[in-house]
């Protein structure tokens, strides 16, 4: 949902008007989207749904949704002009004007026999969907990331809500460094295990911040040494401005980009959370920040990914499309 809204913000920033139709479970995973200035409407997951709640028909609908394939698609042709879908699996048959995979490493060709013969296919991190903020801090955060000798500020983020509460188990690993740190936990208070976390936080000897109510994630990215995160979206941000990271893989989509981001460099991959143990945790950041080399490296490395600017181009290409 996240990289549905900075699509948003972008399109209303061309003039368009926006309209996200979401499932009631989405507005309690992200209360936020209730107060972002767009139209939001409950819906249930089916074509007639999405027709009864913009009757008049649409130029262009954004679908994200790992499920939904070419046959629900079809049923919202007579009401939508274009259709442009984002995906990270290519594992179904899609019938879009447009598909966006922002997948780092994703290739064109994987899409071939997945979408019609007049699909647009984005492939890349070239085109993923950042907010222009992180573009902004980008060589502020590089100079900052490459003149650090030590890292001790380390972000925390295994998702927003962490349904596995790897969080915790990250902060209890944490806690046997013997050097003191500044740790920036980002969690959402709807978390289901938020408060076993804040618990823990409370017996840490390190300074913890925890990141409950909403944070400026480009600065706080900008401002760390070091991320410890899982390998969505947000790894991307994180390249973007050359932080570099332990990652560690939360679900299926995430394990390719965790992969490909190891290497290129610029991420020390830990693999499935399941098979993660405290101490290899540990071990990662004890290998970078005894490593001043190292360190310099993934910087470079990290930053090379990701430019920031891949929404401009999406719409970019959006734009092509309807005027065809």
């Amino acid at each position: 949902m996240i990289r549905c809204l900075t699509l948003a913000a972008e399109l209303k920033r061309s003039g368009r008007r926006v309209l996200f139709a979401v499932s009631p479970d989405t507005l309690d995973i992200l209360p936020t989207l209730s107060t972002s200035g767009f139209d939001v409407v409950d819906v249930d997951n089916t074509p007639q749904a999405l027709i009864d709640a913009a009757n008049q028909g649409c130029q262009l609908l954004v679908v994200d949704h790992y499920v939904w394939d070419e046959t629900y698609h079809r049923q919202c042709r007579p009401w939508a002009e274009t259709i442009l879908v984002i995906d990270d699996m290519a594992n179904r048959q899609l019938d879009a004007d447009v598909v966006l995979d922002q997948t780092f490493g994703r290739e064109v060709g994987e899409y071939n026999d997945l979408v019609p013969p007049h699909c647009r296919v984005l492939t890349g991190a070239g085109y993923a969907l950042l907010r222009p903020e992180f573009a902004e801090l980008k060589n502020q955060a590089y100079q900052h990331h490459k003149t650090c000798q030590a890292p001790r500020r380390i972000v925390v983020s295994m998702g927003m809500t962490d349904s596995h509460n790897f969080t915790k188990q990250v902060l209890q690993a944490l806690s046997s460094v013997d050097e003191k740190l500044q740790l920036d936990v980002v969690l959402l208070r709807q978390a289901p295990h938020f408060e076993d976390v804040l618990c823990v936080t409370k017996t840490l000897d390190h300074n913890v911040t925890l990141h409950a109510d909403g944070v400026n994630m480009a600065q706080l990215l900008a401002d760390c040494d070091l991320s410890i995160g899982a390998s969505g979206v947000t790894a991307l941000e994180r390249c973007c401005l050359s932080l570099p990271s332990i990652t560690i893989v939360m679900a299926d989509n995430q394990e390719r980009i965790a992969e490909a981001m190891q290497c290129a460099g610029a991420t020390i991959n830990l693999g499935w959370y399941s098979k993660v143990m405290e101490h290899d945790i540990v071990q990662a950041f004890r290998d970078i920040a005894l490593n001043t080399a190292q360190y310099a490296q993934m910087v470079d490395k990290a930053v090379a990914v990701c430019d920031g600017t891949g929404t401009k181009r999406v719409v970019s290409v959006i734009d092509e499309v309807i005027a065809a």
